[in-house]
């Protein structure tokens, strides 16, 4: 790992100092000081939301629900006002235009989504129990409130801990994403659906599976069928886009309307990904260790799922909204490429 040097130690306010300390976060090599705070009130504040979603305000009685989310939010948004004073730098990287509501939202919503938090009633809320998913034979992903960090770390808004394999569960089993890959998924999806003959592809969008660019919200056009199927959308102008499967057979078009799942969960992504795999031109992303830490940088976002467990464990590199560019603990790293290889996406360290 990068330590920090003496000036960075003089020049830091004792209390987010104690903070990184306990939590074991560490000075990345040509990291700003206030990246590297950020990074230090992004966990500390999400273990906090976990602590706050257990307690009760003397204002209210205490639920077997749990702490109400009004009380939580609040508790939390308060903490969060004390620690940006200690550190004034890194309000840029949470977002100068944004509120302390914003950033607890934001981080609140990311606990529910991995479900580190749950929710009852609409109401209220309680961190998820105790429980240890193993990532490696040593080191576990430690789920629900921390009473102690002595032997534990952050890894952006998880906890990693040194145990053992003893009567705990793979983080496989965890993963809120699908193991299955990408190419077999949009197959199988192909395969399942009605088609019914398509009069007009005015105003249809086709997804071009051979463009070379990794970004996958430009490669789309206007001027030709598919060979074979493939994906295509039409603007809803404020609503964004509606999906469609094309198929060409015979000399006719079909298409079958692609269900609001899809597009709610941007699963549409994971059709992307399959396309450019089976026109044998993968989507690139790069990486880069930094001492025990891992940059990936993307070039489009992944679908909900693997997004909800990247945000999990990583810190948004370049702000709190960024999903593209993620630091994590190397420990991760094993679990991420097999996400990764999942969605076809082609790693390149730099």
């Amino acid at each position: 790992m990068t330590m920090m040097n003496n000036n960075m130690i003089d020049d830091m306010n004792p209390i987010i100092k104690t903070i990184a300390d306990d939590l074991k976060i560490y000075q990345l090599k040509n990291e700003t000081k206030a990246s590297f705070e950020a990074r230090i009130i992004y966990s500390a504040i999400a273990q906090h939301i976990k602590a706050a979603s257990n307690d009760a305000s003397i204002y209210e009685q205490i639920t077997s629900e749990g702490a109400s989310i009004i009380h939580t939010k609040k508790r939390c948004r308060d903490i969060l006002e004390q620690l940006l004073l200690c550190a004034p730098d890194c309000k840029e990287w949470f977002g100068v235009e944004n509120n302390c509501d914003f950033i607890i939202d934001t981080v609140y919503s990311r606990l529910v989504i991995s479900g580190e938090i749950l929710k009852n009633q609409d109401r209220y809320n309680v961190s998820a129990p105790v429980k240890k998913y193993m990532i490696n034979d040593c080191v576990c992903y430690y789920r629900g409130i921390a009473t102690s960090f002595s032997n534990k770390k952050a890894s952006g808004l998880s906890l990693i801990e040194n145990t053992t394999t003893e009567n705990n569960v793979a983080i496989t089993d965890l993963l809120p994403v699908s193991s299955e890959r990408a190419d077999k998924y949009w197959n199988n999806y192909i395969k399942s659906i009605r088609y019914e003959e398509l009069s007009s592809t005015e105003e249809l969008e086709l997804f071009d599976a051979d463009m070379k660019s990794s970004k996958l919200y430009t490669c789309w056009n206007y001027d030709s069928l598919p060979k074979g199927v493939s994906l295509a959308r039409k603007s809803l102008y404020q609503n964004g886009y509606c999906y469609y499967i094309i198929k060409m057979s015979g000399g006719n078009a079909y298409y079958h309307l692609v269900e609001d799942y899809y597009k709610e969960t941007n699963e549409h992504f994971r059709f992307r990904y399959a396309l450019r795999h089976l026109h044998n031109n993968p989507v690139k992303a790069r990486f880069s260790k930094c001492g025990d830490m891992i940059k990936l940088h993307l070039d489009t976002r992944l679908p909900n799922s693997e997004m909800a467990f990247l945000l999990l464990i990583s810190w948004p590199e370049r702000n709190i909204t960024d999903e593209l560019f993620f630091i994590f603990s190397e420990v991760y790293w094993d679990t991420i490429k097999n996400v990764l290889e999942n969605l076809h996406i082609e790693l390149m360290e730099i």
